[in-house]
């Protein structure tokens, strides 16, 4: 069980490494898990934006609830099933505060967006860049407008807002968290459960990883 949990560890700290720098807020605290850092606001995105998700998908991510949904498979006795709901329960209030943060930044998002905030698209950045001496953002001119893509097609232009840093860092929280959340739940499987019950938590993980939205790299 020991070394399957270490795999889980070093699979949240390889998906979640690339080429960025370890962040000292992870480091601080869990020391597993790499996190890009999140660009500054006002920080002008060349490319297209993903949809942010739903904070009810954010937050669906609990690994008690994961191994409870596969209770007969597990075969996990009552006593178990019992220790997991409670955990589920104790997971939840432990992440709901930055569901919450996220959930407020994500309404203030959304109406920014239906405003016609400009370079407010949807897709995926491609990379990220501060333009303009004063610090400030500006938008490229039509004139010196961003690079063509691979493709070939113009890529748009997206301005980091703040709801944008704020749903990111707390995506980021969540993950770094996720790693407590698993060993939580691992806790309660016994030996002959433990390489089923981490190989689904690893695919809720992975999944977790593509879900939550991070920032783009720096050029």
């Amino acid at each position: 069980m020991q070394s399957r949990m270490i795999r889980h560890l070093m699979l949240l700290s390889a998906v979640t490494l690339g080429e960025s720098t370890l962040s000292a807020k992870a480091q601080a605290q869990s020391g597993e898990v790499a996190l890009p850092p999140i660009p500054a606001e006002g920080t002008v995105a060349l490319g297209d934006i993903k949809a942010f998700p739903s904070a009810a998908d954010v937050g669906s991510f609990n690994p008690a609830k994961e191994l409870l949904d596969k209770r007969k498979r597990l075969q996990l006795t009552e006593l178990q099933v019992t220790a997991l709901r409670d955990l589920q329960t104790t997971l939840t209030t432990r992440n709901e505060d930055q569901v919450k943060r996220y959930e407020t930044a994500y309404r203030l998002h959304k109406s920014v967006e239906s405003a016609g905030f400009p370079g407010m698209v949807k897709g995926q950045i491609v990379s990220v860049t501060r333009i303009g001496g004063s610090g400030q953002a500006s938008m490229p001119t039509a004139s010196s407008g961003p690079p063509p893509s691979p493709g070939g097609a113009a890529r748009g232009t997206v301005i980091v807002t703040a709801p944008m840093r704020i749903m990111w860092d707390a995506s980021q929280e969540l993950m770094v968290r996720h790693n407590k959340d698993v060993m939580d739940a691992a806790s309660v499987l016994e030996a002959t459960q433990a390489d089923e019950g981490m190989a689904l938590l690893d695919k809720q993980t992975r999944e977790m990883l593509k879900k939550l939205p991070q920032p783009p790299t720096r050029n």
